[in-house]
C-alpha cells in the first residue's frame, strides 16, 4: 500500500477516528429544518482517549481546492473539488489555516490541521476535528437548505480502494440525498416531539404546582403551630413572673 493511502487509512479509521455521526439530531445545537448533524466528525483521540487532539487533516480523494468560507457556526471550511459526478465537494470544517485555492490534491494529501480553541472561530467547535461534509454545493456546510450526503459510505469505499479492495467506487444515487420529502418528515416528526415536549413539560408544571401548593399550606401550618407554642410560652413566662411578683411582696 502506498504511503499516502495508509494515512488514509488511520485518518479516516472508523474504529478509531469517527467522532459524533451523521444524522444525530439535536434541536439545541444544529439548525433548522432538521436540526441535524450535517456531517461526520473525523479527529484523533489523545492517549488516554477522552479528549481530541489538533492534527493533520488529510484528503479523502484526488481534487483541487476550490473553495475557502469562513462561517459563524464551522469556521473555517476547505472545499475540495473532486469532480465526481454526485458528492462532488468534499468539505473540512474548522480547520486552521486555507491551502489556497488551486491547490491540487491526492488521495492522502494534508489538506489543513485541525484548528484548536484559539484558532477556530466557529460556534460549533468543541474540540479539534475534522467536521468533514459531501455535497454538490461548496456551500453546503454552512447552507442548511442544501442537501448534504452521508460521508460515511464515501469513506468506506475510499478504505477499501487504499486496501486493495477491486470493488468499485460507491457511487450515491439520488435517494440518497435529504431532499423536500426528507424534510417534511423530518419536520413533521420535529412537530410531534415538540408536541409531546409540551404535554410532558404542562404535566410538570402541574406536579409542581401542586407540590408548590402542598409546601404552601406545610409553611402555613408550621407558622400556626409555631405562632402557638409562642403564645403558649409567653403565657407561661408571665405567669411565672406574676407568681414571683407575689411571692416577693408576701401576697
Amino acid at each position: 500500500m502506498r504511503t499516502e493511502l495508509m494515512g488514509i487509512a488511520e485518518a479516516y479509521d472508523p474504529d478509531t477516528r469517527w467522532g459524533r455521526a451523521f444524522g444525530v439530531v439535536d434541536r439545541e445545537n444544529y439548525s433548522p429544518p432538521l436540526y441535524q448533524h450535517r456531517g461526520q466528525d473525523i479527529r484523533k483521540l489523545e492517549p488516554g482517549g477522552r479528549y481530541s487532539v489538533a492534527t493533520d487533516v488529510l484528503s479523502l480523494s484526488v481534487g483541487v481546492v476550490s473553495h475557502q468560507f469562513t462561517a459563524r457556526a464551522t469556521g473555517r471550511e476547505v472545499v475540495v473539488d473532486t469532480g465526481r459526478g454526485r458528492g462532488r465537494y468534499e468539505i473540512h470544517c474548522h480547520s486552521a489555516y486555507f491551502p489556497g485555492v488551486g491547490t491540487r490534491l491526492d488521495a492522502g494529501s494534508t489538506v489543513t490541521r485541525n484548528a484548536t480553541a484559539g484558532e477556530s472561530p466557529g460556534t460549533g467547535w468543541d474540540a479539534p476535528h475534522d467536521h468533514f461534509v459531501i455535497s454538490d454545493y461548496p456551500d453546503a456546510a454552512h447552507t442548511p437548505s442544501r442537501p448534504v450526503y452521508d460521508p460515511r459510505p464515501f469513506i468506506l469505499s475510499a478504505l477499501a480502494g487504499a486496501a486493495g479492495d477491486t470493488a468499485r467506487p460507491f457511487t450515491p444515487e439520488e435517494d440518497d440525498m435529504y431532499e423536500q420529502s426528507d424534510r417534511d418528515r423530518d419536520n413533521a416528526m420535529a412537530a410531534k416531539v415538540d408536541e409531546i415536549r409540551t404535554i410532558l413539560y404542562n404535566a410538570g408544571l402541574g406536579e409542581i404546582r401542586e407540590n408548590a401548593a402542598a409546601a404552601k399550606e406545610g409553611r402555613d401550618r408550621i407558622t400556626e403551630v409555631r405562632d402557638i407554642l409562642y403564645n403558649a410560652g409567653l403565657g407561661e413566662i408571665r405567669e411565672n413572673v406574676a407568681a414571683l411578683a407575689k411571692r416577693s411582696t408576701g401576697a
